[in-house]
């Protein structure tokens, strides 16, 4: 992950974070949503680039928008934004 992060590059890879909806919040339907924060790719180290690479250092994810992020990869590259289902009735 370390060889493909550095030919990407920091300014790349930082799109492809946020294209998965990491440092953002999700939209959710529900109050206090709290979101990881990622700095600017001009502010990382190459150690930040390189342990982000491996989802370590600064990329940091709440668990909804984990799930979030396996969306367009289960989806054919289809983003949904996830939302909250009250109820389902039959």
């Amino acid at each position: 992950m370390i060889d493909i992060a550095q030919k990407v590059g920091r300014s790349l890879f930082s799109k492809y974070i946020g294209e998965f909806g990491f440092g953002t919040p999700t939209k959710i339907t529900l109050d206090g949503e709290v979101y990881g924060k990622i700095p600017s790719f001009e502010k990382w180290s190459r150690t930040d680039l390189f342990t982000a690479s491996f989802g370590q250092g600064l990329i940091t994810a709440t668990p909804l928008q984990m799930a979030a992020a396996y969306v367009p990869i289960a989806n054919g590259g289809i983003y949904f934004e996830p939302y909250i289902v009250n109820s389902i009735k039959f």
